[in-house]
């Protein structure tokens, strides 16, 4: 029993450390080896696409972890991303739960991120019509 625990943490720990190595080497790229260069591209994205935002929001959701939600509250904390981009991104969030479920079934894990990251998409597109559209806008930007 002892050594399914065992090997439960170590595809745990392996899926985080390559997660992290995965973005961090993402960004990385993305700077042409400059990673503050990678940030910042990342950013300009982020502000000037709108619908894009949300998508990317999403899509970083998945990534299984706290990590992403932690990113994104800052960036929107910051005025980079809008409302819609955040509230998308902690839909498709599954967060440390996903990591067990990863370990025991790994068709439901899928089905489980499909779900999310579909209902976020669904989500944070109306949210930012309302953000563009109505004067709800106002108060869900920093």
């Amino acid at each position: 029993m002892t050594w399914h625990f065992c090997g439960v943490s170590a595809f745990v720990i392996s899926w985080v450390f390559v997660g992290l190595l995965i973005y961090e080497l993402s960004v990385l790229g993305l700077g042409g080896g400059n990673y503050a260069l990678g940030e910042g591209r990342i950013e300009s994205v982020l502000l000037t696409a709108g619908l894009a935002a949300i998508v990317v929001g999403a899509l970083v959701g998945i990534v299984p972890g706290c990590g992403p939600q932690i990113i994104f509250v800052t960036l929107y904390a910051q005025g980079l991303v809008p409302f819609a981009a955040l509230l998308a991104n902690a839909i498709s969030q599954d967060g440390d739960a996903l990591f067990p479920l990863l370990a025991l079934d790994r068709r439901s894990a899928l089905s489980a991120t499909l779900i999310t990251a579909g209902v976020a998409l669904l989500v944070g597109f109306m949210v930012y019509w309302l953000e563009l559209y109505t004067p709800i806008g106002r108060l869900l930007n920093i």
